[in-house]
Order: structure tokens, then C-alpha cells, then sequence
């Protein structure tokens, strides 16, 4: 799990400037602020800041992962602006092994990066694949944010963290500063002579002092005690959130250096409500009361480290997992994560890359996990509530693109 669109958005006092963050999160000021690692959390933080400050900007969340907002700060480009960015993109697109065209957020990508007519002050932009080969890098930026690396997209990447850290460290643009989330050992490293031979500043949210305390409340929110800002209150819930807000302060602080206008108001409103101001979805996010029911789209080992000792610390009668995951990820490392003790409804989500549930199925029972099969994301979530009473409790996960089709079903559910 990993968050930074807030933080750009606040920025957004200097028009036509740009800002880029890593692994995902995304840009700012006609421009863009480009992160890896971070994923959409770290996006939605630092884009709900501009808003905050009345700023006119438009986020383009262009984004596979964010999978259940396909759109340019909640408003879809329209036909005709459509037709018009993929004749202009069509050259390069990727066709799949089918022959068709593969739709992996790349397209949407294109949208909103040859919209300029829309008159951005702020883009916070995600990589996608992120690093090295990442589309993003036509831009460049006045900031960079690597959140954190994990088993991720190791097809393309690699099958060491140093290799995918080599491929992530591709978003360092000389003479911009970056700042890493977290890194240890030889990762860090990585990113160290990176930064040395780009002449970047670098900067370790870690090791920063912005954050003097973090600790969730009785809200199920955090109470942030910030060097820069005072007491802050975060909306988003989950325990990677500590992390996440230390790497957006740490981005915010940066910002400031260089003259952006950030106000203590726009970071304390960019925090309090930004689920609201960003339309994010999914980081661990309540979707039902009885029994209690919680999705979260953390897809790799980095974001189960979290999730796993969340759902260690649930009281229930009995945990239920409504699981899937994509091809390309460390699965084997995520499941070995997962509490043995859960009942598993195995499913697979609506797009090519999804892992088969009978296979993800079998891959699980190789690490005492056990469930049954489910074609389709709702008809797993709705065997979940069946088999429960109100004292149990029940998480569904392992996929972005498995809470999309959830967030999807119980969207069309509202409207029914």
C-alpha cells in the first residue's frame, strides 16, 4: 500500500509548473510530479491539497491500478476528445499476443497527458509500469517520490528487488529532487548512486523529521503531530498510512523550497477529506457493516505486510478472504502472508491478467490455504456474506482490479 496526489495539488500556487512522483503517484502544475512505488494513496494525498486552495487544476488519473476511476479528475474526456487523443496515439500502441489492442491504463494515460487545453495548474502523475521505461518520462518534472519497492511487474522489471529498484530509479531526472518513501540495504544504495550520477537531491522520508508522531485514532483515522503543519487528521485508514504521510510531508516540504505556496489550511483540509476532494477508493475501505466487510487494493508483498497484520489484529468468529490476484506479481510471496485460519473465496477479476481462480486456488492450498472457487469477483463476495453471521468478518483484496469489480457490483447495487 503507499499516498501523494494531496500534497501536489496544494502546490498549486505557481501556475504552470511542474511537478512529477514516482511509483504511483502523479503530477502537478501543468506538468507533472512523478512517483514510483507509492501507488494511488500518495496520488490522492497530494491531489486533494489544490482543491483545498480553490486552485483550478485537473488530475489526470491515468492509471490501470486505480482501475475504478478511468476518468480526468472525475470527468471522462468525452467522445470526441477520445477519438481524438487515440488517433493521435494510435502509432504506438501495443498490440497483445491476440492482435488487439492491450488496454493496461496506457490509453488513458495518452488522454490525459494530450489534453494541455484543459488548463492543469497541478498534475500529480502515477507511473504505471513505472521507471526506466515508463511513459511518464516525456515529462519532466519539478519533484520525483519513490515510495517503496516491492515484487512488482517482474516480467518487465526483474526478479530481484535491486533489479526493479535499477528500472524504478529510471523516473530520477537530473538535477530534480527525489524523495524515497523507504529503502534499505542495497535498494537504497541503488537509488543513491542513481541520484549522484543525475546530480538529484535526494531525500529519505524515513529518516525526515516532519512527522513528531502517528497513531490511528478512534475513528479509524490518523492523528499526524507534523513539524510544518501542527496536528493533522488523515482520512485515509490503513497501517501503511504512517509511512505514506511522512513521504507526503517530506514532498510538501520540498515543494515549499522551491516557492510553492502551500498553506497549513489546504495541507490540513488535503488530509482531513481526501477521499472527498479525490474520489480515491479502495485503501482499506469499508464496504459493509454486518458482518464488517473491508476492501483494500494492496497487490503485492510491500502492500500484504501491511494487510497481513491488519487482519492479524481482527477479533472475529471467522475471517473470510475474497482473493484474487494478477500474473505478473510475486504470488506465491503474498499468499505465504495470508492467515491460514481464513476461509478463501478464490476469485478472478474482469480483465486478461487475472490469475484463473482454480489456479490461484491451487497455488494457495500450497501454502495451507483453503476455499472454494468463484467465476466472478461478486458472485465470491456475495458466497462470502451468505456463509456469514454478523460476528464474522470479511476482506476482500489482492487486486486492484478485484476491488474495481467489487466497488463496480455494489455501485450498480446503489443505483438498482
Amino acid at each position: 500500500g503507499n499516498s501523494a496526489r494531496d500534497a501536489a495539488r496544494a502546490a498549486a500556487a505557481h501556475e504552470g509548473e511542474h511537478l512529477l512522483l514516482g511509483d504511483h503517484v502523479e503530477v502537478l502544475f501543468d506538468g507533472l510530479l512523478q512517483a514510483r512505488g507509492g501507488h494511488g494513496e500518495l496520488d490522492a494525498a497530494l491531489g486533494g491539497l489544490v482543491p483545498a486552495q480553490h486552485v483550478n487544476q485537473r488530475a489526470a488519473e491515468a492509471v490501470a491500478a486505480a482501475h475504478a476511476v478511468d476518468d480526468v479528475d472525475g470527468v471522462f474526456p468525452g467522445e470526441e476528445g477520445r477519438v481524438a487523443v487515440v488517433e493521435h496515439a494510435a502509432p504506438a500502441v501495443v498490440t497483445g499476443r491476440e492482435g488487439g489492442a492491450q488496454r493496461d491504463g496506457h490509453i488513458s494515460e495518452a488522454e490525459a497527458l494530450l489534453q494541455p487545453a484543459r488548463h492543469v495548474d497541478v498534475a500529480v502523475i502515477e507511473t504505471g509500469l513505472g521507471g526506466r521505461l515508463d511513459s511518464t518520462n516525456i515529462i519532466t518534472p519539478r519533484a520525483c517520490v519513490i515510495t517503496n519497492i516491492s515484487y512488482d511487474h517482474m516480467a518487465q522489471l526483474g526478479h530481484t528487488l535491486t533489479s526493479i529498484a535499477h528500472e524504478k530509479a529510471g523516473i530520477i531526472k537530473s538535477g530534480i529532487p527525489v524523495v524515497i518513501g523507504e529503502a534499505e540495504g542495497d535498494v537504497r544504495r541503488v537509488f543513491e548512486e542513481k541520484a549522484r550520477e543525475e546530480s538529484a537531491p535526494i531525500y529519505f522520508a524515513q529518516e525526515s523529521d516532519v512527522l513528531t508522531s502517528c497513531r490511528p485514532d478512534e475513528n479509524g483515522q490518523w492523528a499526524i503531530d507534523s513539524r510544518d503543519y501542527g496536528y493533522l487528521t488523515y482520512e485515509l485508514d490503513g497501517l501503511c498510512q504512517e509511512k505514506n504521510a511522512a513521504t507526503i510531508l517530506c514532498a510538501l516540504r520540498i515543494l515549499r523550497q522551491q516557492g510553492f505556496a502551500i498553506t497549513p489550511e489546504a495541507v490540513k483540509e488535503g488530509f482531513a477529506h481526501v477521499t472527498t476532494l479525490t474520489g480515491l477508493q479502495g485503501r482499506w475501505q469499508k464496504v459493509g457493516s454486518l458482518p464488517p466487510a473491508y476492501c483494500d487494493t494492496g497487490h503485492n508483498t510491500g502492500g500484504f505486510r501491511y494487510i497481513s497484520q491488519q487482519l492479524a489484529g481482527i477479533k472475529c468468529r471467522t475471517l473470510r478472504i475474497v482473493f484474487g490476484m494478477v500474473n505478473d506479481k510475486d504470488i506465491s510471496g503474498v499468499l505465504s502472508m495470508l492467515p491460514r485460519e481464513a476461509v478463501y473465496y478464490f476469485t478472478q477479476a474482469s480483465i486478461p491478467r487475472a490469475m484463473p481462480a482454480s489456479v490461484m486456488r491451487d497455488k494457495a492450498a500450497e501454502s495451507g490455504l483453503k476455499g472454494d472457487v468463484y467465476d466472478s469477483v461478486p458472485e465470491a463476495y456475495r458466497a462470502a456474506l451468505h456463509d456469514s453471521c454478523d460476528e464474522d468478518f470479511v476482506f476482500i483484496g489482492g487486486s486492484s482490479f478485484v476491488v474495481a469489480d467489487l466497488l463496480a457490483f455494489l455501485e450498480a447495487n446503489k443505483k438498482n
